[in-house]
């Protein structure tokens, strides 16, 4: 090469090679490659970074993973006490609601008509009528939005016969919304309906008019001029 000229030579693979100057043989020379230390070095240097990176990653997710836990139990144990308070509020608030039920009964045509008078609105209940053992009439979750319900049953009573009448309290408030409820629940009303005029004390009335219409006629006083 001459003065001022330059060579590149790219070497692949680790090792020493020599060379020598063809016109000075004299001078001689070693070429040593060797493998990418410092490349290896900052790859190295970069993945212990990445490491401890990572590591640092982990242990704030784990810190964050117990923040929630420990958040997610507070909020638990306080819907929990909420809860409970709210149970207990409901309780006292229904220990406090009296109610009752007043059960009176009137004879229709062919049927009783039975009346339910209750001291507070919106009551839910269930209504059964029995005969000599026999269900007459019976609803489940029966609603009252006033004070008065009536009711008409398919069967008249007797003092031999007579119609034994059931509420049961499920509680007070709007239908649908049983949870919310307050009153006693279980609460049993009963009684037996005797009708004092019944269908053969109508015929005997009937019967007792007709007789009076008759001998009204037969007394008419006729005038003589």
């Amino acid at each position: 090469m001459n003065q001022g000229d330059s060579f590149d030579y790219l070497a692949d693979t680790a090792g020493e090679f020599p060379y020598y100057c063809m016109l000075h043989t004299w001078m001689v020379g070693t070429l040593v490659v060797q493998e990418a230390a410092a490349e290896e070095a900052a790859a190295a240097e970069l993945a212990a970074e990445e490491a401890a990176a990572a590591e640092l990653a982990a242990e704030e997710a784990a810190a964050a993973e117990l923040a929630a836990a420990e958040e997610a139990a507070a909020a638990e144990l306080a819907a929990a006490e909420e809860a409970a308070a709210a149970e207990l509020a409901a309780a006292e608030e229904a220990a406090d609601v009296e109610l009752i039920v007043e059960i009176s009964e009137s004879t229709v045509m062919g049927g009783t008509q039975i009346e339910l008078d209750f001291n507070v609105l919106h009551v839910n209940y269930d209504l059964t009528a029995t005969q000599n053992g026999e269900v007459v009439f019976e609803e489940t979750g029966l609603h009252s939005m006033e004070n008065i319900a009536t009711h008409q049953i398919d069967a008249v009573g007797s003092p031999d016969n007579p119609i034994d009448v059931k509420v049961v309290s499920l509680g007070i408030g709007a239908p649908g919304n049983s949870d919310n409820w307050t009153g006693p629940v279980g609460q049993v009303t009963e009684i037996q309906v005797v009708p004092e005029f019944g269908t053969i004390a109508m015929m005997v009335l009937a019967v007792a008019i007709i007789s009076i219409v008759a001998v009204t006629a037969k007394s008419r006083v006729i005038p003589r001029f």
